[in-house]
Formats: C-alpha cells, structure tokens, sequence
C-alpha cells in the first residue's frame, strides 16, 4: 500500500495569515490508498479523483531477463472521479522527462583489477511504454499499459535486482500506484 502526504491548505489564506504576520500552524493529514479510494474521505481533503495503476493479475512479481534481452510488464490504468463534473483525464507517460517517478539503484562491484566500483543504474532510462506521451482515460475506464524493461549488453554485475515502478507517469489527479517487480539480470 501507497501511503500519500496531501496537504489541504487554502494557499490565499494561508499567505494572508504570513504576510499580517501572524503565527499559523497548518495540519497536514496523512492519507493512505484506502482513504484517497474512499469519496467522502477524499472530498474532504478535496481530493477529486485518481489515478489507480496496478500490475495484471498475469505480471509477475520478479522475473529474469538476460544482458542484452528485454521484458514487457503489463499494467493497468484506471481513472476514478469522485465528483460527476469530471469524466476524464489525460495522462502523461514519458520516463525520460524527469517528472513522475524516477527511481535509481545504486551499487558496488569490484572489477577484475580488484578496485571498488561504484555506480548508479536509473532505471527510467531502461524503460518504456506502450502507449507513450498523452494518453486520454475516461472516468471508470481501464487502460492496458505495456511497461518494458530493456538490460543493457554493457548491463553492471554489481547490481543484485532493478525495482521496477510505474517511472515517469504524470497527471493532474493524485497516482496510486502498486507496481513493484524485481528484474534480475
């Protein structure tokens, strides 16, 4: 489970209260899925509506995939609008553009001269997706996303596993996002 900080703050009062001067103090709630999924919890934080991503039920969990070779994982996207004025939303997926998710896995190997090599392996720029860019959900609608990791010939051996995550996705609306599957390589 996603837990997800949102702050519910009225941005002209609260720079109001700054600017006169006077001490504030601001809750800010910590809402899990369950409660952003919930529209009586949500609509209180003025939560509209959100974007749900999990892995098929035929993804798996871990997987392996050779230097140089590939993998698809699929996903599934769903749009919920927790108000009826809102029957749509349009997604962003680009895992190079630096917005969304970005993850990166850090390692340590020793090469065969016996030096310590240490080194990073981003793994949004191991992946992409089918479809890419813009993609349009309709409130209710579920969108098949085909996420694929591409290893490297040149792929570190230091690295035990890449964590991957729905990387690079984008919206308006709050994500919700269960994927987690380990790739070996």
């Amino acid at each position: 489970m996603i837990i997800s900080t949102y702050t519910a703050i009225n941005v002209q009062t609260l720079n109001e209260s700054i600017m006169e001067g006077e001490l504030i103090s601001v809750a800010i709630p910590l809402l899990t899925s369950s409660d952003i999924r919930n529209p009586e919890t949500a609509l209180e934080y003025d939560i509209k509506g959100y974007v749900d991503i999990i892995l098929s039920k035929t993804s798996p969990k871990s997987m392996s995939v050779t230097k140089g070779g590939s993998a698809d994982i699929m996903l599934l996207v769903t749009f919920v609008s927790h108000i009826s004025e809102i029957t749509e939303t349009v997604i962003y997926i680009d895992p190079t553009s630096g917005k969304g998710l970005s993850i990166e896995q850090h390692y340590v190997t020793v090469n065969d001269k016996g030096e310590t090599i240490r080194g990073i392996v981003n793994v949004n720029e191991l992946v992409t997706y089918h479809p890419g860019g813009k993609v349009l959900i309709k409130n209710g609608e579920t969108v098949p996303l085909v996420l694929t990791v591409n290893i490297p010939s040149d792929y570190p051996d230091g690295v035990e596993f890449l964590p991957i995550g729905a990387v690079g996705i984008e919206s308006e609306f709050m994500l919700l996002c269960d994927v987690q599957v380990k790739v070996y390589a």
